[in-house]
């Protein structure tokens, strides 16, 4: 009996503790550090330097490239650089180009070249998304199918602190200090991602299609995922990774000014019990989905998961209702964006289990930037709801629509079976 136990104990300790894992850690460290960059601190920036908030609302389009991705997605796939291998060149090349970009930034004044700095903002959203494809497409090929769950639960582990390093910190070592250290100090954060790249494994044996043209590098990713089985089927499963967070989306939209404008918080007061508990919170939601979908399976767990984000939406709700109290705002913040965190891990660990190896760079980069069509579109639609009928009304919705998901999910499992690859 004893040596039935040791080799799965030993095989369980080697799918966690290995260098397979640190670099997904890693990797999504060097994901999660631009976003945060061209979606604030340019932001912040440009307002600190005298721009008026109607110049600085448009900067929120240099993130726009992350909602396109999927455009240039097959190039990733078609093209193979002269050195490395296929994923890992272009890894290294967008990481060198970010660091390049960031450095610049800590020499550039908005007062003097305005322009300059957001042409290099939209090409640092347009490397950091090609990154992005670059590292699913590894993932997907790089990860056994007994470790994609866990793998994908540290790229995102690695992408949130990423996310609380070049948010939080750079802003502090921007008020006490100065722009140019902050960004100076961005850079240096890009050189984690590059040591997760050099340890990360050569992919041995990738699996590749015959693709003669570049026009079959584009037509075969979208036409392999819609007759995988049949049409149907792929576009039940596109609907489902498009509205799988879409109540947290909706809950989440403007839950900065839900706290300020609705429930009447200091800033400080959500500094503290928002921004720093939602960041443990998804953390620690993040590794425990993970570590549940080692034991359980893929479908449970995605199932599940969605019921509870839903049903989580409720504590809105009950906020919207009561008088202010910073300790249940705490114990809400923390419930939601842990099992928020469970919801990311579950959705993250399906894409991977949908994507071919063959045309992963391509399906991946479809799959995660239509995840992100909700985010970035709804926020003026959820104002003029708010203006309307209220916020605690938007949280019922929010709550009904994330349990009709969870029920098109329920029905859909024989078809969301049939499309993943074990």
């Amino acid at each position: 009996m004893i040596t039935n136990v040791e080799p799965k104990s030993t095989n369980k300790i080697q799918i966690i503790f290995n260098k397979k894992m640190l670099s997904m850690l890693l990797l999504g460290f060097s994901s999660g550090i631009p976003l945060q960059v061209t979606g604030n601190s340019i932001l912040l920036w440009f307002s600190q330097n005298g721009f008026s908030i109607e110049k600085v609302g448009f900067l929120i389009l240099l993130s726009s490239p992350y909602s396109y991705k999927f455009l240039w997605a097959p190039f990733i796939d078609y093209l193979k650089l002269p050195f490395l291998d296929k994923r890992r060149s272009w890894i290294i090349l967008t990481q060198i180009l970010l660091f390049l970009g960031f450095l610049s930034f800590a020499f550039l004044n908005p007062q003097i070249s305005p322009t300059v700095i957001i042409i290099i903002a939209i090409g640092v959203s347009f490397f950091s998304a090609t990154q992005d494809i670059a590292i699913g497409a590894y993932q997907v090929e790089v990860l056994d199918s007994n470790q994609r769950a866990l793998g994908s639960s540290l790229y995102v582990l690695g992408y949130r602190v990423a996310m609380w390093a070049s948010g939080a910190v750079s802003l502090i070592i921007a008020g006490i200090y100065s722009w140019k250290l902050a960004f100076l100090f961005t850079a240096f954060l890009m050189i984690f991602g590059i040591i997760g790249l050099i340890i990360a494994p050569v992919i041995k044996n990738s699996e590749v299609l015959e693709r003669k043209t570049f026009l079959n590098s584009v037509y075969l990713p979208f036409k392999e995922f819609l007759t995988r089985v049949d049409y149907k089927t792929g576009l039940i499963l596109l609907f489902i990774i498009i509205t799988y967070k879409l109540s947290d989306q909706i809950a989440f939209a403007l839950n900065t000014i839900f706290f300020t404008k609705g429930l009447g918080y200091s800033l400080v007061e959500i500094a503290i019990a928002y921004k720093t508990t939602s960041l443990f919170a998804s953390i620690a939601g993040t590794i425990i989905g993970g570590l549940l979908m080692t034991k359980y399976s893929l479908f449970r767990c995605f199932f599940t998961f969605c019921i509870l984000m839903a049903i989580a939406n409720l504590l809105y709700y009950s906020l919207a209702l009561m008088d202010k109290n910073i300790s249940y705002l705490t114990f809400c913040v923390f419930i939601e964006y842990f099992i928020g965190g469970l919801g990311t891990s579950a959705l993250l660990a399906m894409i991977l289990s949908l994507c071919n190896k063959s045309l992963s760079a391509t399906q991946m980069a479809l799959l995660t930037s239509i995840d992100s069509i909700g985010r970035t579109s709804l926020g003026g639609w959820v104002g003029l709801f708010v203006a309307n009928f209220g916020w605690a009304n938007l949280f019922l919705m929010s709550t009904s629509i994330g349990l009709f998901i969870s029920f098109i999910i329920f029905i859909s499992k024989k078809s969301i079976e049939k499309m993943t690859f074990k």
